[in-house]
């Protein structure tokens, strides 16, 4: 905790990054959704998108997401709950990484 009253904030320690490979999951265990990723950020509100079930496609583990979506562009996503593969977990790449299918320099056909 940095500061102290009413200025009191969560951070981390001065001159480090916080990098670590599961650092998107701390977006999703956030009790009042202060943390939020950039590109969701500001663009919906949760009761706006729709969630849809998904499998990560970044490795062959197929970890279990939640794909949440609005008006057919992919806004976020979260882990899903698959005791067997995942748990409740997911990698930064599985997070992330999903904006790579809207790039306009996609091939499209072979």
């Amino acid at each position: 905790m940095q500061e102290r009253g009413a200025l009191q904030q969560v951070g981390i320690y001065a001159n480090e990054p916080f990098d670590s490979y599961f650092s998107g999951n701390t977006v999703q265990i956030c009790p009042v959704g202060a943390l939020t990723g950039t590109a969701y950020r500001f663009r919906a509100r949760p009761f706006d998108l729709v969630s849809s079930p998904s499998v990560c496609e970044h490795c062959a583990s197929g970890c279990a997401q939640r794909t949440d979506h609005r008006r057919g562009k992919v806004l976020r996503r979260l882990a899903g709950d698959d005791p067997e593969v995942n748990e409740e977990w997911n990698c930064d790449k599985g997070r992330w990484a999903f904006s790579y299918a809207t790039q306009p320099d996609l091939l499209t056909t072979p």
